[in-house]
């Protein structure tokens, strides 16, 4: 592969001039001068010259680098037309070392000069630090994770390196700064869009930007969305390329075995739509830096007794914690505001970016968020590390509720206990009315009891565990199901079992119970079982029972307890975004139910899945009777962000 001749290759032979150059980790390594010896000069017997040896090069080292992301691995590979990346050796080949050899670092003497001969301000000299030069690029795609993936040489036939750019679109000419590489490509921070193309004839989709579309102040720079900037359509069309590009790429099935994608299916809702934010927060240095020494001093300091030592240790934290930078504060009374920032990481940099309001959560949520954030930052001095903030969407229920809204729980690492779980739910009532008209509330305690509806199902479960964060999409979603489960009308009516594996709360086992004669809803965690059981009885439900049980044994209440007959059971999965492991799809296999229906938030791992349930049950006897795909759709779940939703149906002849 032929390399571009300049930038000069920190690989070739030194110049005379000394500079740095990132490595592909980071590192920089330093080309030294040298000096050849004297040509034509005499030497007098054994006398010592005054002749300087070439001083020895520092080889260069490379470490083995972290895997690549295997998403971002066939978006590279489209771009730069080759068939697989080249293997990694301890000798960088040309592809390891393409991206150092192009952007170099400038250093602080670099910094200075450019300064001078631009006539700017220098800058303070604790300030400056070694730093990538900028450049020129063309986005010509983007990768499934919704950046934009610009080739270099610009505008070449044959590109022989990627860089990764976010906020912005095939068609794109911009400048942009090279923050760091990777193994085969780099990650830029885009600068400036120089100009826009509507000629995207390389990328299979038609994408326009359309600022007024933007809907929040921090986009370009929040780290939470992507697709701001472009309309909802086409945000439509690029989860179904997504899905796409994933069953291509990752379900290992020929391209007869895949059926045409669906049309996405759209939210109802593309603002104000999330139920659930979890915004994060890190100690000020000032109080890092003074509880630090508290903890060094109390450790050195002699003490007659354990117990004075712990309490000597308590009194000093106590009171680094209220004497920040000369400020001092007392028992009761309020500390002062420091600016912590909370909220959500920034695009291409390591820090928090302070966030007072989100437009995708819901509006209970963002009413609740100011008091929230002036409270921590009052009461800054009572943590001794960072935390993560809740905020949820509640349903007001006509029984008073004794949560007092913008109360804070800052741990959200901590899961609710799963004994107290239980307990607490078997205290809730089964008289469960929402007010009229529809009023919601922000709760930001684990434990408290959250309640939400889904067409006229009522659900409850815990402010901590997990339930879909978009509750407009709910009602389409479920629809959607139930128009896959009732695809064959040849199927007998009067015995239909439905298992709903990673049932949760029971949303997919309560919506679809009125179209199944029985229903057994399977969960891991007891405390999700025992909200279930309380869901199906505030409902009304009674034909449903909920099982818990160990991954690797999830089927046994219906194989050994139920037994029912796998030609008349529809398997719902719903997993995390890691899938399903191999155990738990070789007892599907082992079932067989006629029907699967796979709901997945990560349509990656879903193709992997579902390709080893198509081939695992065509092995052997089986061979040609067992899964083929019968529908694939994508479902948009999290609008103006990347996540595609994905639904995929396997079925088998009976």
């Amino acid at each position: 592969m032929s390399v571009p001749r300049s930038p000069p290759s920190p690989f070739s032979e030194p110049p005379a001039k000394k500079g740095k150059f990132a490595t592909i980790d980071g590192d920089l390594e330093e080309e030294v001068a040298t000096t050849e010896p004297a040509q034509g000069v005499a030497l007098k017997g054994r006398v010592k010259q005054d002749v300087k040896k070439p001083p020895k090069v520092k080889p260069f080292k490379q470490r083995k680098p972290a895997p690549v992301d295997p998403v971002l691995k066939h978006d590279i590979l489209a771009v730069l037309g080759w068939s697989d990346l080249p293997a990694w050796t301890s000798t960088p080949s040309d592809a390891a070392s393409l991206g150092p050899r192009l952007w170099p670092r400038r250093g602080p003497e670099e910094i200075k000069r450019d300064a001078e001969l631009k006539g700017e301000d220098l800058p303070a000299e604790d300030t400056i630090t070694w730093e990538f030069t900028e450049a020129e690029f063309k986005v010509v795609g983007l990768t499934s994770h919704g950046d934009g993936i610009a080739a270099y040489p610009v505008d070449s036939e044959k590109p022989e390196w990627v860089v990764i750019i976010p906020f912005t679109l095939p068609g794109d000419r911009v400048r942009a700064r090279v923050t760091r590489h990777a193994q085969y490509h780099s990650f830029a921070d885009p600068l400036q869009i120089i100009s826009e193309s509507p000629e995207t004839t390389k990328f299979p989709l038609q994408i326009k930007r359309d600022n007024s579309l933007i809907g929040c102040k921090y986009f370009g720079t929040c780290a939470g969305c992507q697709y701001q900037s472009l309309p909802y359509q086409q945000q439509l069309a690029l989860k179904r390329w997504v899905l796409q590009k994933a069953m291509k790429n990752f379900s290992g099935l020929q391209p007869d075995e895949i059926p045409e994608v669906k049309e996405t299916i759209p939210s109802p809702s593309q603002y104000g739509y999330r139920t659930k934010i979890t915004p994060h927060f890190d100690l000020p240095k000032p109080l890092q830096a003074k509880i630090k020494e508290a903890k060094k001093a109390a450790k050195k300091k002699p003490n007659a007794s354990n117990t004075s030592s712990t309490a000597d240790a308590s009194n000093q934290i106590s009171a680094a914690e209220a004497t920040v930078d000369g400020e001092e504060s007392t028992i009761g009374e309020v500390s002062p505001e420091f600016d912590v920032p909370i909220g959500f990481e920034e695009k291409c940099r390591s820090r928090l970016l302070d966030i007072e309001e989100c437009p995708i959560a819901t509006p209970a949520i963002n009413k609740a968020m100011p008091s929230a954030r002036a409270e921590v930052k009052k009461n800054i001095r009572d943590f001794k590390k960072g935390a993560t903030l809740l905020f949820r969407d509640c349903l007001v229920t006509e029984t008073p509720s004794t949560h007092a809204e913008g109360e804070i729980e800052v741990d959200a690492e901590a899961a609710p206990v799963t004994k107290k779980a239980i307990r607490k739910v078997l205290q809730l009532s089964k008289d469960v009315k929402l007010k009229e008209p529809e009023e919601h509330i922000c709760v930001s305690d684990h434990s408290q009891t959250i309640t939400e509806r889904v067409g006229k199902i009522i659900f409850q479960f815990p402010a901590g565990s997990f339930f879909q964060n978009n509750a407009s999409i709910l009602q389409p979603l479920t629809n959607f199901v139930r128009e896959q489960i009732e695809l064959d009308s040849r199927e007998r009516e009067e015995e239909r079992y439905l298992v709903d594996a990673y049932c949760g709360s029971g949303l997919f086992s309560l919506t679809l119970a009125s179209h199944f004669t029985k229903v057994c809803g399977i969960e891991i965690d007891p405390a999700s079982i025992a909200y279930a059981n309380h869901n199906a009885s505030i409902n009304g439900i009674d034909n449903v029972a909920f099982h818990s049980g160990a991954s690797e044994a999830l089927f046994d209440a219906v194989t050994q307890d139920l037994r029912w007959d796998g030609d008349k059971t529809t398997l719902i999965v719903d997993p995390p975004r890691k899938g399903c492991d191999a155990g738990f799809l070789k007892q599907v296999v082992a079932f067989l139910p006629r029907r699967v229906v796979y709901v997945s938030c990560n349509v990656h791992t879903m193709a992997d899945n579902v390709g080893d349930l198509i081939r695992w049950s065509n092995e052997g006897d089986r061979a040609g009777q067992g899964y083929k795909i019968s529908s694939v759709g994508a479902i948009d779940l999290f609008p103006q962000t990347h996540h595609t939703e994905g639904l995929l149906v396997l079925t088998r002849d009976v």
